[in-house]
């Protein structure tokens, strides 16, 4: 290979064909390309149309946001599949594969290295801890290579397992499109995002769509977080009983409203119990105190106690 300035508008940022690695979602690297430059060259594939890259993704994507017009930049004649799977192995030893990457990884040396079956199934197991059924499972493969990039990105810097992608997969487009949107316009917990696909996935079996989530209002109320939010929404649709006890407990609460008396509902509803709880303030003093105390009265718990059934 040799080393030459490449014009950076010259290079095709769209043929991501041999990416595997997670793209860079914060500045670290910005900041390091700014103060040091690249402490390590690009390599790219000459071509008709253009540079194709083949090594340095985020590096060449960060440069082109710094402003630079070019960057130095080893130029390969061809692929090179031994050099790309010592580069793939530099990066799975970083941790810098996630979970779309390995399975991009793959296809790369079955598709465009045509490497024989046996010896890239055993790359992928050992090198790279890919489970053999996602190996064994082309619809898989081929979900998790089309899937929205918004949600690939988020699963490969997450970590998503391949269990939580096969959910992905079973959902209508319309759901995917959603999710693609929410975890590119907030910050999604990883947690609040698989509990999320899992009820959609138990929805879609149950309804056989998820055409509620048009109907989703997306605004957060003052004070509460977006993805919280979001999994709430989706959580009632997928418990409509809690839903429905929870809307009666609102009311009861705002009929008898008093500060220092609050109604807990259980997430799990598995037993006919609901929590209330007095908080006394000595600032209250007795009467005061004693006030809260007379709000527990019969037509109070009589109305608690319909929540039950």
């Amino acid at each position: 290979m040799e080393t030459s300035r490449i014009p950076l508008k010259q290079i095709n940022y769209n043929d991501n064909s041999y990416e595997i690695g997670r793209r860079v979602s914060d500045d670290r690297l910005l900041v390091s390309i700014r103060r040091h430059g690249m402490l390590r060259l690009p390599v790219v594939l000459g071509g008709s149309d253009g540079y194709a890259i083949l090594e340095g993704f985020n590096r060449l994507r960060a440069a082109a946001e710094l402003g630079w017009e070019s960057a130095e930049c080893l130029v390969a004649a061809s692929p090179d599949p031994e050099r790309f799977l010592a580069h793939a192995l530099e990066k799975e030893y970083r941790r810098d594969i996630g979970p779309v990457g390995k399975v991009r990884l793959a296809g790369i040396l079955e598709e465009l290295f045509r490497t024989d079956p046996s010896r890239c199934r055993r790359i992928c197991i050992t090198g790279f801890a890919v489970p053999e059924q996602v190996l064994d499972d082309p619809k898989l493969r081929k979900f998790v290579m089309e899937m929205p990039a918004p949600l690939a990105d988020y699963c490969d810097a997450k970590d998503i397992n391949y269990r939580v992608m096969g959910k992905l997969r079973a959902l209508p487009a319309g759901a995917l499109t959603r999710l693609a949107r929410w975890v590119s316009q907030d910050r999604m917990r990883v947690n609040l995002f698989r509990s999320i696909v899992d009820m959609l996935d138990d929805i879609c079996r149950r309804d056989g769509d998820a055409g509620f989530l048009g109907g989703i209002d997306e605004a957060p109320a003052e004070g509460e977080v977006p993805d919280s939010h979001i999994h709430e929404r989706v959580f009632e649709v997928r418990y409509p009983e809690y839903a429905g006890i929870k809307k009666k407990a609102e009311r009861i609460v705002a009929e008898y409203s008093m500060p220092g008396i609050s109604i807990e509902v259980p997430r799990n509803i598995e037993g006919p119990v609901l929590r209330i709880r007095l908080d006394l303030d000595s600032r209250d003093g007795l009467e005061g105190s004693l006030k809260k105390l007379r709000m527990l009265d019969e037509k109070f718990l009589a109305a608690l106690m319909g929540l039950l059934g």
